[in-house]
């Protein structure tokens, strides 16, 4: 009798994993139970309206608060009984984050941004500096290295920003609406850039309300009033 092949383990996984604030009649539900996999080289895009749940549920996807109820595992491995500093240390190795507004510290420069996940990571500085230079090279603004965020277009601030979320190459990017403060061209070169990432095998989670930026991804989620449009769809 031949064992069927296992299943590979999701970058991220969310069993009926939900968001409340509050208690009681005052409560109010961020995020209803859902069931969420996102495997390695998934790309997924999560629309809905504006109060849809679209950011907690990214936020509990990136551990960065916990769902009041629910599982969530990352490579199968359940961080409901992980403290703050194991949780912190996840993130830093497992999970890249590109915002809207790009969170790049003014006092340094582009260069410097890329390499202060490693910094955190306590990488010696000769290899976090090689490692920053080819992410920097990586997204196309090596020239732009040694300029300090004001001195950059929006676009090479985003660009910035991805370098810095993946210099790690954590398995999983997380994205808040990464192109809602660029230009029409400079959000076409971002999502080829992220679509080149997501075909080096990094899973790709992308919140946003524009239906041409969802287009790119393999899967969509929809969100109303916290949870899916329609129980468990997570529609190609």
């Amino acid at each position: 009798m031949t064992n069927a092949p296992k299943a590979p383990t999701p970058a991220i996984e969310l069993r009926a994993a939900e968001r409340s604030y509050g208690s009681g009649a005052q409560a109010v539900h961020a995020l209803r139970p859902v069931d969420l996999r996102v495997h390695h080289g998934d790309y997924l895009a999560i629309m809905g309206r504006s109060g849809s749940g679209k950011s907690t549920l990214l936020n509990v996807l990136g551990l960065l608060v916990r769902p009041s109820a629910g599982t969530v595992l990352v490579d199968g491995r359940d961080t409901a009984e992980l403290g703050d500093e194991e949780l912190s240390a996840i993130r830093g190795s497992s999970i890249g984050f590109v915002f809207q507004s790009f969170h790049l510290l003014p006092a340094l420069t582009a260069l410097e941004n890329v390499e202060l996940p490693l910094v955190y990571g306590r990488v010696p500085p000769a290899q976090r500096h090689s490692a920053a230079a080819a992410a920097i090279e990586r997204v196309g603004v090596a020239r732009r290295a040694h300029a300090l965020p004001r001195e950059l277009s929006g676009g090479e601030r985003q660009r910035v920003a991805v370098a810095r979320a993946v210099v790690r190459r954590p398995p999983l990017l997380l994205c808040d609406e990464p192109t809602g403060n660029l230009d029409s061209e400079s959000a076409t070169q971002l999502m080829a850039l992220l679509g080149e990432l997501n075909g080096e095998g990094i899973a790709v989670a992308l919140v946003t309300h524009d239906p041409e930026i969802a287009a790119h991804a393999g899967q969509l989620l929809r969100l109303v009033d916290g949870a899916p449009a329609e129980p468990g769809e997570v529609a190609a």
